[in-house]
């Protein structure tokens, strides 16, 4: 019997995994999924830069390959999926608040202690997806592509912006059994038109990027249905 194609996902924690594996096995049907949970957001991460970038994320993949026994042939594609976490809203859509811990989100801004803070993340996290979502190829000859979340997964999975950290796996395994085994309806809820940006995939891109649509409930995961 012929060695399944692997296609490897990137995502930034295990929610991520949860919630999706079932549907993404279920889209590619007669492929093997590998996730590669990187436990951390690699596009805000202090040590990522425009520099940088794309090498970090090769060495991600390297590493699952790697630890997979997978040789480059063995790999179709790699899928990223990444929370936008409001990166290119407004400046004066962050507001500051002594009281609070961390970043705070809405769908229409940003609260935190100290606002430069969130306009340095926005800064690194913008340009490193910048980078990321022009490319097609990554690792010289492997096919890759990003998607996200907005403002995160939960926002556009539960229409939950700003979900507790101990509520995350608890939702996560709800939407995988409520889809693993309905892939139809799986296909109705990621492609409703509320949040389902219309366009190919640049053109999903540039409209994330625009105004505070960063913060809203968007998502461009459905055009993996498309493929």
């Amino acid at each position: 019997m012929a060695k399944k194609k692997v296609v490897m996902v990137i995502v930034e924690g295990i929610s991520d995994e949860i919630a999706l594996e079932g549907s993404l096995r279920n889209i590619y049907q007669e492929k093997e999924i590998k996730f590669k949970v990187v436990r951390s957001d690699i596009t805000s991460d202090r040590d990522s830069t425009a520099r940088n970038i794309k090498i970090k994320v090769s060495e991600l993949i390297k590493s699952e390959m790697s630890r997979s026994s997978l040789e480059r042939e063995d790999v179709l594609k790699v899928i990223h999926i990444v929370d936008m976490d409001g990166a290119y809203i407004n400046e004066n859509a962050i507001e500051e608040s002594l009281e609070c811990q961390g970043f705070k989100y809405s769908d229409t801004k940003i609260i935190a202690k100290d606002k430069n803070r969130v306009i340095e993340r926005n800064k690194r996290k913008a340009q490193n997806i910048n980078i990321l979502s022009c490319l097609g190829k990554i690792n010289r000859s492997l096919d890759y592509a990003l998607y996200y979340f907005s403002c995160n997964q939960e926002h556009v999975l539960h229409n939950i912006i700003d979900t507790p950290d101990n509520r995350k796996n608890i939702l996560a395994e709800e939407f995988n059994d409520r889809y693993e085994d309905d892939f139809e309806a799986f296909i109705k809820f990621i492609s409703d038109e509320t949040f389902a940006v219309k366009g190919e995939y640049s053109k999903t891109w540039e409209f994330i990027k625009k105004d505070n649509n960063s913060l809203k409930r968007f998502s461009n995961f459905h055009l993996l249905l498309e493929k």
